[in-house]
C-alpha cells in the first residue's frame, strides 16, 4: 500500500538540463552534419514545450586553448570527425603569462556555434513562455585521445582560471550571456590529471578570478564523477584545499 501526502515537501527539482549538442557529429561518415539546422527553432520548441528543458550544459573542451581552430576546419570539410576529435583535449598554452591572455590562443568557434544554434533558440523559446534559461558552463578534459598538448590545466590552476574567465567574458561580450554555474570538470575520474586536490585548487583559482572580473555568485558544481561511488572521495579531497 502506498500513501501519498500532498502536504509534504522534500527536494525541489530546480530545472531539467541537457547538453547543448545535437547531430553535428556524423561519426559513421566521419564528417560534419549541419542538415538539421533548418529545424533548429522547431527543435528548441520541442525541448522547451514538450521535454520541459529549462537548463543547458554548455561544454568547452580543454583543447580550445590551442592556436589552431580545428572546429572551423571540421565544419569546412577539411578534416573529418575522427581527426577533429583527436584534438578535443590538445592543450597548448596561449602564452607563458596566466595574467595576460593572448586571444589568438583560444578558439571559441565551437562554443559560438553551440550558443547560436542551440542556446539562443532555447533561451528565446523559454522567454516567450515567461521563463528564464539557466546556463551551466562545463569544462571537459577526457583522457581518451592521443593528442594531449603541452599544458595541463589540472596542474596549473591559474591557467585553468584564465581560460574560464576568458570564456565567461567572451560569452558576455558577444552574446550578453553569463553562465549561472561552472562545472569544474566533467568526469574527473576519466581524465589524466584531475584529482580531488586539483579540482579544489581550480575552484579556488577560478572563483577568485571570476569575482575579480565582475562575475559574482557563480555556482560551482563538483566533483561530477563518472561513477557515483567515487564522488565522496573526490569531495573529501576538494575540502582539504584551503579556501
Amino acid at each position: 500500500h502506498l500513501a501519498i501526502d500532498a502536504r509534504e515537501r522534500h527536494q525541489i527539482m530546480a530545472g531539467w538540463e541537457v547538453t547543448a549538442r545535437l547531430w553535428e557529429f556524423d561519426k559513421t561518415n566521419n564528417r560534419y552534419d549541419g542538415s538539421w539546422l533548418a529545424q533548429r527553432d522547431e527543435l528548441a520548441s520541442v525541448l522547451v514545450d514538450q521535454a520541459g528543458i529549462d537548463r543547458l550544459r554548455l561544454e568547452i573542451k580543454s583543447g580550445i586553448e590551442n592556436p589552431v581552430d580545428y572546429w572551423a576546419l571540421f565544419v569546412a570539410g577539411k578534416i573529418g570527425y575522427r581527426e577533429y576529435k583527436d584534438h578535443f583535449y590538445e592543450k597548448i598554452n596561449d602564452n607563458a603569462d596566466s595574467g595576460t591572455l593572448n586571444p589568438a590562443g583560444i578558439q571559441f568557434s565551437d562554443l559560438d556555434w553551440r550558443v547560436e544554434n542551440i542556446v539562443l533558440p532555447v533561451k528565446k523559446r523559454l522567454e516567450a513562455r515567461g521563463r528564464n534559461l539557466r546556463l551551466n558552463l562545463a569544462y571537459a578534459d577526457f583522457k581518451w585521445t592521443t593528442s594531449k598538448g603541452t599544458l595541463s590545466h589540472a596542474a596549473n590552476p591559474a591557467e585553468y582560471a584564465e581560460l574560464i574567465v576568458a570564456t565567461f567574458s567572451h560569452l558576455k561580450d558577444k552574446y550578453g550571456l553569463v553562465p549561472d554555474c561552472l562545472e569544474i570538470i566533467i568526469e574527473p575520474d576519466n581524465s589524466d590529471d584531475w584529482s580531488g586536490i586539483a579540482i579544489g585548487k581550480a575552484i579556488v583559482a577560478a572563483s577568485a578570478r571570476l569575482d575579480a572580473a565582475g562575475f559574482a555568485n557563480v555556482d560551482i558544481i563538483a566533483p561530477s564523477t563518472a561513477k557515483a561511488q567515487r564522488a565522496l572521495d573526490y569531495y573529501e579531497d576538494i575540502r582539504r584545499v584551503p579556501g
